[in-house]
C-alpha cells in the first residue's frame, strides 16, 4: 500500500508542476504582449491559490503516509 501512497504524491507532484508551468508560459508570453498589470495580479493571485492548494495536497499525502506507518506498527 505504501506503493499508492508515493505514487498519488507523485501525481500531486506533477500536476501541480505542470499547471505552474503553464501559468509561467503564460506570464511570459503576456510580457512580450504587453498585458495591463490588473491582469498579470489575477495570475500572481491565481498562482498564489495554486501553492496553498499544493500545500494542503503535500499535507495530506504526508498525513496519510504516517498514518499508513503507525497503523502497520
Amino acid at each position: 500500500m505504501q506503493f499508492f501512497g508515493s505514487i498519488f504524491g507523485f501525481i500531486i507532484i506533477i500536476v501541480v508542476l505542470g499547471i505552474t508551468g503553464d501559468i509561467i508560459k503564460r506570464w511570459m508570453k503576456s510580457k512580450e504582449r504587453n498585458i495591463p498589470d490588473e491582469m498579470l495580479n489575477g495570475y500572481d493571485a491565481r498562482l498564489k491559490r495554486l501553492e496553498e492548494r499544493m500545500s494542503n495536497l503535500e499535507t495530506i499525502v504526508l498525513e496519510h503516509e504516517r498514518d499508513k506507518k503507525f497503523s502497520s506498527l
